[in-house]
């Protein structure tokens, strides 16, 4: 475990079978969930992990430096066809300390474009990739602050062949979404004021057409 994983994130099944990671907010870097896809086609967790590229020189082992080396052989160690999940929840890096190329070569590893643009400063970033994964496959949103951004893939693996190979993993029925909090922000205030007539009526439900929750 990277000495910058927060120890209390756990994953939950929610009533759809789907697996939930409750990410802490405001915490620096690139966080990693990692799942294996099983025989019968379902994704075990791993292990969450968090490098905090963006840096802490004031404690060992949490400086710039030695959180990306760790990241990079975190992403090295990984076995092919290790599905990796890669998001952020505050920063990925400092404004003075962009991300160093061998990062990038890094997730290259895991799908993402030869031609990646480089992820700035407070730029929301997810990631789902795959180890092994040819160059431009992973699913993959970058956006400016304010936005968040949802990913979705469905998930294959290959039948392993009788000499034990392992099999080959692919996304299929990849999908973006972005959601704009400042549109909303400013949509629903408009809505505000157009229904704030003189004789106390207002029009409209007061409901916004975004998301009922929203996830970091």
């Amino acid at each position: 475990t990277n000495v910058v994983t927060n120890k209390a994130v756990t994953a939950e099944v929610d009533e759809e079978g789907i697996v939930r990671i409750d990410l802490p907010r405001n915490k620096t870097g690139l966080w990693f969930a990692t799942l294996d896809v099983k025989s019968t086609g379902a994704l075990n967790l791993v292990n969450v992990e968090r490098f905090n590229v963006y840096g802490q020189p004031s404690k060992v082992g949490h400086s710039t430096e030695e959180q990306t080396e760790a990241m990079i052989r975190f992403i090295d160690g990984l076995p092919d066809g290790r599905v990796v999940l890669v998001s952020i929840t505050d920063t990925a890096m400092a404004a003075t300390r962009p991300l160093v190329a061998e990062i990038y070569t890094a997730l290259r590893s895991l799908g993402a474009p030869a031609n990646m643009e480089p992820i700035g400063y407070r730029m929301p970033f997810a990631m789902i990739g795959v180890k092994g994964l040819p160059e431009g496959e992973a699913v993959m949103a970058m956006d400016k602050t304010k936005v968040i951004v949802r990913l979705e893939a469905r998930v294959t693996a290959a039948a392993a062949d009788a000499g034990g190979a392992t099999a080959a993993v692919s996304l299929s029925d990849k999908t973006v979404e972005r959601y704009d909090i400042t549109d909303h922000i400013l949509a629903t205030q408009e809505e505000t004021a157009d229904g704030d007539g003189k004789d106390g009526s207002s029009s409209g439900s007061g409901q916004s057409n975004g998301p009922a929750a929203m996830e970091e």
